[in-house]
């Protein structure tokens, strides 16, 4: 009797010890899950964002060229897209390439007419900055470190 008591605590015990890891594994996997998920969702709209800050700058360039000749008070066009343009930016991260952006934006709306912007090379380096910095964010959300993006990079090279 004293072997059966036993066995069964023993039993009853190693029941105990699994349920106890599995619970803790479970819950686990949920929590990376979880994190995964979260993580996923982020990097996607960091993506869409950037997509979207590329067809605004464009955009703006594109419209500069129709209003240039304008004196500055008559750019509207201009004006409201420099503005649409400012709210996708973020400048609670205190960045510089997004305070460099916006000021890069203001000299286009306070140009003189008389006074014309051929060259865009700054609007365009500018935003590239901040676009950079959010595609790079988005990929560390993700997950992929540096060492796994020259990785990706040399095969795509390779091919």
């Amino acid at each position: 009797m004293d072997n059966s008591i036993a066995s069964i605590l023993i039993s009853s015990t190693v029941s105990f010890v699994v349920g106890a890891a599995t619970s803790a594994i479970s819950f686990a996997a949920y929590s990376i899950s979880k994190r995964k998920v979260y993580a996923d969702v982020i990097a996607a709209s960091r993506i869409k964002w950037v997509a979207d800050v590329r067809q605004e700058i464009t955009d703006f360039i594109a419209i500069y060229h129709e209003e240039k000749g304008k004196p500055p008070n008559e750019r509207d066009k201009l004006m409201a897209k420099a503005f649409e343009i400012e709210l996708f930016l973020n400048y609670s991260y205190d960045y510089k390439a997004y305070t460099d952006l916006r000021d890069c934006l203001s000299e286009y709306l306070s140009q003189p007419e008389e006074e014309e912007i051929t060259n865009h090379e700054s609007l365009i380096e500018k935003s590239q900055k901040v676009l950079a910095d959010a595609f790079n964010r988005a990929k560390t959300e993700a997950g992929i470190t540096e060492r796994m993006d020259d990785k990706a990079r040399k095969s795509l090279l390779e091919r």
